[in-house]
């Protein structure tokens, strides 16, 4: 390789890592709203199929609702917790992960579900 060549590429490669940290540190919004709806409808799909999977009872159906209302937010919800949402949502596999659904686990999904959502009603009102 030509050493004007290595040159160039060095600085290109340069421009381009300084370019991707830039909008990771400053315009992570940006990225995060870009991405919402496809991270959204990924979650939402498998979860839904995770339910369908799980032993059919009074507590899936619950779950089931319970769900629909918090991926209704998610959507409508310009700024998002991520992590809030993404430990809701883990917590939710988790209990699946069994295919059943007990009023223990149903419980505990459902507090969890409170408290994210008291959390980001305080924070707005301030």
């Amino acid at each position: 390789m030509k050493k004007g060549c290595f040159i160039i590429t060095l600085v290109l490669i340069t421009a381009v890592i300084a370019a991707v940290i830039y909008f990771f540190k400053y315009r992570e919004g940006d990225i995060v709203e870009v991405l919402k709806p496809v991270i959204v409808s990924s979650i939402e799909d498998e979860i839904t199929k995770k339910i369908k999977e799980a032993e059919k009872n009074a507590y899936s159906d619950s779950l089931k609702a319970a769900f629909n209302e918090l991926i209704i937010k998610v959507k409508k919800e310009s700024e998002i917790d991520i992590e809030k949402a993404d430990h809701v949502f883990n917590s939710i596999r988790f209990a699946l992960s069994d295919k059943k659904i007990d009023s223990l686990e149903l419980s505990s999904i459902l507090n969890q579900m409170k408290m994210d959502l008291r959390k980001d009603e305080r924070s707005k009102k301030n």
